[in-house]
């Protein structure tokens, strides 16, 4: 579309052409024909290029360069009771954190508490990951495939335990042996074939974990029923192989309209279900 500016006389100027750089004439001149030619010559040849917001810069190799956090460098692997998961350091977390150290980490909706088992280097557990043999942090699921992250996917070091907590281990260890207790007098009350064999809570209370044993179908609805009235918290049935390894984990959530997402399991592996093959 092009428009008559009273300042250049009968010369129509394109409206992409507006946007360029004014130059000012003497009060009083009128530009002649050739020099707004000119101009217009001059802007037709330029790129004009305007910024993007909110876009990745490219790298060399196709990819994305981050512009966030730093890569992470470090991926701890933490033993909790039962299971072993790994972690990358949190901005608060000190950086010179050793295997054997007892360390505050993020959890399925919460904290937990776990000791440091060992350390690898980032590009060795991301080799690893895209491999196919290892997920983010959650344990094996029922009936998914392989989960494949890499570091910067995984949950974060918040901080290293003090001394106050590590003592509450045992504590929590002897909670859990009651707990324990309960639920196979519930699974005998109810009749179920299954062996539960530990018991393990997050050390926020946020989550209630039990590892059991089955040779064929269960039902077990009723029992996280009843596990749920005594414990107000969200339950997890794990099930485990003959070597006590986990094989399935089926979550139950027992909280009406209680967000799935964190889980690591698909919707209708919990409490639609409550079943095990």
């Amino acid at each position: 579309m092009a428009i008559a500016d009273s300042s250049v006389g009968s010369v129509p100027l394109e409206v992409s052409n507006l946007l360029a750089p004014a130059v000012i004439q003497p009060h009083g001149s009128s530009p002649s024909v050739s020099y707004v030619a000119q101009v217009q010559k001059q802007h037709s040849t330029e790129q004009h290029i305007l910024p993007v917001y909110g876009v990745r810069k490219a790298s060399a190799g196709g990819g994305a360069e981050s512009m966030g956090s730093p890569t992470p460098k470090i991926v701890y692997n933490v033993k909790f009771k039962r299971t072993q998961r790994s972690f990358i350091l949190g901005p608060r977390a000190p950086r010179d954190i050793k295997v054997g150290c007892y360390v505050k980490v993020e959890a399925d909706r919460g904290e937990d508490l776990g000791i440091v088992l060992s350390r690898v280097p980032a590009e060795k557990y991301n080799n690893t990951s895209r491999s196919g043999f290892r997920g983010c942090n959650e344990p094996p699921t029922a009936g998914a495939g392989a989960v494949s992250c890499g570091a910067g996917d995984l949950k974060k070091v918040i901080r290293l335990a003090t001394e106050e907590e590590i003592s509450l281990l045992e504590d929590k260890k002897q909670e859990e042996e009651t707990l324990l207790k309960i639920c196979r007098a519930k699974v005998k009350q109810r009749g179920l074939t299954m062996n539960v064999v530990d018991a393990e809570y997050q050390f926020d209370r946020h989550k209630l974990i039990f590892f059991f044993e089955a040779e064929g179908r269960v039902d077990f609805r009723e029992l996280v029923r009843d596990l749920f009235s005594i414990y107000k918290t969200r339950i997890w049935m794990q099930q485990l192989d003959k070597g006590g390894s986990g094989v399935n984990s089926v979550g139950i959530c027992t909280g009406i309209g209680d967000d799935l997402e964190d889980d690591g399991c698909a919707p209708n592996q919990y409490s639609t279900s409550g079943l095990v093959e």
